[in-house]
């Protein structure tokens, strides 16, 4: 019974698909919320597996169909899975509070892997609840068809969870007390994130090949995966014996992973407690001192490389853009013949595009910084801390420019690679590349300058997490926004300019244009930013 209660108490945190909190919220409206996007994602879905069941049909193969869709749930799982690892598992807010209470140390483990495998399960219900339903439309089944369907709802996690949970117990034992703990996260999280974007881009190809080879790959699943296999047999020929065997293995898994992580997880938590206690009782003994804007500059640094969805949010669109310049130095050739391809109706010439580079690249450069916004979440991530930031003795402004400075830190080699990878591929003049060159540090500045007075304006003190501020927060939204905004304008402007007068004059009036914006923002935040800053209050 005691069980029952903490279970249903720890199952009320952390446990959201969609995490959009606002403290002033109308609860109705985040479900009605939460509904539509799940919605969403099952329409998705829906239409990704009728895609594939076509050719499927056609072929009189459909009974790879589940195989390609348990496997591919299991490999959605998995990544998912190691990415909650961190704050199903991990760093729980609550450790102290359940170590404290008369309960068995392996019930609290339970109900921590317990709560793991109930967010998993019904992330995995979202893409298998589609291609169950297509399944069933297109295929013969019986009442038999849909008991295993859902018994398999509830039974699929088990596997990805387990080996999420090791891999992710086997990274905080190696990691506790490492500098670098969040490394994992930072590349999971970039991984997923570039994953998705290259097969939404090629969603039409990917598509296509897996429809014309839909067979061979479910047979693949098949003979690789055992509960594809299962399920595959289990909805063309029912077989109690076998489906009963399949129940007692996953809960086996399920009990074995219990036993097995019982023996470290403790271990591995009270290391972690201890390698802070040891942490917190070195700074004492620390006086290392620098000047103030370097400190600070040395303070937001530290604050970035600890804030994991900062990271992946602010640096996948400078990852993208070095991906672009690689991408436009090694296929450049392919791109002329596209643009030198009749059947196109293309106007522009060879020699046109390639005058067009540096100044495309010029414009790309100040669109990227603009759309890359970390400081729109640098003084909501002070939290309650910044009563404490504003009573150093230290001018506001240097406390503001030094956010921006250490955002500028970040960006500027991401840039400045980017140019070096165009500079050798193209024969750039020497005023282009020094007008490239300096607006790799100018937009930045532009861009973060803007980004700490939107944040300014629209800060988030009381925020319950990280990634509340950077994803969810009304500061991060008009940053991108007017990041979208700024960047059309630019385009806009530019390629008019480009109907009346050469690409270098052209850089210069987009050089000065900036410039003179920076200058007004650095006014700006003088005067409006430092009176904002000392308004604030946690």
């Amino acid at each position: 019974m005691k069980t029952l209660k903490l279970l249903r108490v720890c199952l009320g945190e952390n446990m959201n698909l969609f995490t959009f909190k606002q403290k002033k919220q109308n609860p109705f409206a985040r479900f009605g919320l939460s509904i539509f996007l799940g919605a969403m994602i099952l329409i998705a879905i829906w239409g990704s597996a009728e895609a594939i069941m076509k050719p499927l049909e056609e072929s009189g193969n459909t009974g790879a169909f589940l195989p390609i869709f348990v496997g591919a749930t299991f490999i959605v799982t998995l990544f998912e899975g190691l990415y909650k690892t961190s704050s199903l598992l991990f760093g729980c807010k609550d450790d102290d509070l359940l170590f404290s209470l008369p309960v068995k140390r392996s019930t609290i483990l339970f109900i921590r892997i317990f709560k793991f495998y109930l967010f998993e399960t019904i992330y995995n219900a979202l893409f298998l609840i589609p291609a169950i339903i297509v399944y069933a439309c297109h295929t013969p089944v019986d009442a038999s068809y849909w008991l295993v369907s859902v018994v398999m709802i509830l039974l699929l996690p088990i596997i990805p969870v387990a080996l999420s949970s090791v891999i992710g117990f086997l990274v905080a034992g190696i990691t506790v007390g490492s500098r670098f703990k969040n490394i994992s996260q930072i590349i999971i999280t970039s991984l997923l994130c570039l994953g998705c974007l290259l097969f939404s881009l090629n969603y039409n190809t990917a598509m296509g090949g897996i429809g014309r080879h839909a067979g061979e790959i479910g047979d693949a699943i098949s003979q690789i995966y055992y509960p594809a296999e299962v399920y595959k047999s289990l909805a063309e020929n029912f077989e109690v014996s076998k489906f009963l065997i399949f129940i007692l293995v996953n809960i086996g898994i399920f009990a074995v992973m219990i036993f097995l992580l019982n023996k470290v997880y403790f271990k591995i938590n009270s290391k972690a407690k201890k390698v802070a206690s040891k942490k917190s009782k070195k700074t004492y003994y620390n006086f290392k001192t620098h000047k103030p804007m370097w400190a600070l500059i040395k303070k937001e640094l530290k604050t970035f490389i600890n804030t994991p969805v900062l990271v992946v949010n602010s640096g996948f669109g400078l990852l993208l853009y070095l991906i672009a310049c690689v991408g436009v130095a090694w296929k450049f050739d392919s791109i002329l013949a596209m643009f030198n391809d009749p059947s196109n109706n293309v106007t522009f010439g060879a020699e046109d595009i390639i005058a067009l580079v540096p100044v495309v690249a010029l414009l790309l450069i100040f669109v990227i910084s603009l759309l890359s916004s970390i400081t729109s979440s640098m003084i909501s991530l002070e939290g309650k801390t910044i009563s404490t930031l504003r009573s150093l003795p230290v001018k506001t402004l240097t406390i503001l420019q030094a956010k921006i400075w250490a955002a500028v830190i970040i960006m500027i080699p991401f840039l400045l690679i980017g140019d070096i990878i165009l500079f050798v591929r193209f024969d750039f003049g020497l005023i282009e590349m020094i007008l490239i060159l300096l607006a790799s540090i100018l937009a930045p500045l532009v861009a973060e300058t803007i980004g700490l007075i939107i944040n300014l304006r629209h800060p988030k003190l009381n925020a319950d997490n990280d990634a509340e501020v950077v994803k969810q927060s009304s500061s991060s939204f008009i940053a991108v926004m007017a990041g979208m905004g700024m960047s059309w304008l630019s385009a806009i402007g530019v390629f008019y300019l480009l109907n009346i007068m050469p690409g270098l004059p052209v850089m210069f009036i987009a050089f000065g244009f900036y410039v003179i914006l920076y200058l007004c923002l650095v006014w700006y935040l003088s005067k409006a930013g430092v009176k904002k800053w000392n308004e604030l209050e946690a």
